[in-house]
């Protein structure tokens, strides 16, 4: 005889309970169905969604794009008005600084252009703008020389106007004077952008006339508009016209001193250069 354990029913044949359908024999309670089940489970090969990794752009990227977005805002901003630059203070600063590097890049490239024409039709070997196929200085030689020198004449700017500005009381500091001048030199960015055009096609007459152009605005027209700006406001009794006459003293001296120093060399090493050849 075989008894259910859940009914209590006693019969002689078969596996199941033919009144409950429990298993004759096995007492199964709901408690322990929950227990395997869930063991089961735990147990089992469970098989997870592959989470694809996420794509983060880089850090760098982002903030080169940001800072192109905004300097972009900046230069429609201040190519119309640069004057407005007065009253932002210093912070324009980071914007005056890559004005300031952009125009020495753009310089370095139309000279550099030049300076290789000249070498090909001398020694006769053909080379275009950016390779070195040609017998004469490197690009990078040239085009370092270049900025280095655009960079160290906008150096002698700042410092005589820090100096003027000192001496006369506007007080302004180092970064008011890079965002000025950074703001105004908008104009001239695209000035020179015209003469590196006109040296690609071959005009190397205007095309010096135009970079001859941009230099004498950057090393004297706009600085002194700026001075005749900040004297102005001047809280000591100087008359304006001093400052100006200091500023070209200075400007003069300290470009004296570069020219006669570092130009003289670097114009030696390149004509000691081709007499190589």
């Amino acid at each position: 005889m075989k008894n259910c354990l859940e009914c209590g029913t006693s019969q002689e044949t078969g596996k199941f309970c033919g009144k409950c359908g429990s298993l004759l024999g096995v007492s199964v309670s709901n408690e322990q169905v929950s227990a395997t089940t869930e063991t089961v489970s735990q147990e089992g090969p469970s098989f997870s969604q592959p989470v694809a990794p996420q794509v983060q752009p880089s850090v760098h990227v982002e903030k080169v794009m940001a800072q192109s977005k905004a300097y972009w805002s900046y230069f429609l901003n201040f190519i119309k008005n640069p004057s407005k630059v007065f009253t932002a203070g210093n912070k324009e600063f980071i914007n005056g600084m890559i004005s300031i590097v952009i125009l020495a890049a753009i310089i370095g490239l139309a000279i550099y252009g030049f300076v290789q024409s000249i070498t090909s039709s001398i020694f006769g070997s053909v080379g275009s703008l950016f390779e070195n196929e040609y017998v004469g200085p490197s690009f990078l030689s040239i085009f370092s020389s270049i900025v280095f020198f655009i960079l160290f004449t906008v150096l002698i700017v700042l410092l005589s106007m820090f100096i003027v500005g000192k001496a006369f009381g506007s007080g302004d500091s180092w970064k008011e004077l890079i965002s000025y001048y950074g703001a105004h030199i908008l104009s001239v960015i695209i000035l020179s952008l015209f003469g590196l055009f006109l040296m690609l096609i071959k005009s190397y007459l205007y095309g010096n006339i135009i970079l001859v152009i941009s230099f004498l605005i950057i090393l004297i027209v706009i600085p002194l508009y700026i001075m005749s700006r900040l004297l102005s406001n001047s809280p000591k009794g100087i008359d304006s016209y001093y400052g100006y006459l200091l500023y070209i003293v200075l400007v003069c001296i300290l470009y004296s001193i570069f020219i006669s120093v570092i130009a003289d060399s670097t114009i030696g090493q390149y004509l000691n250069y081709f007499t190589d050849y």
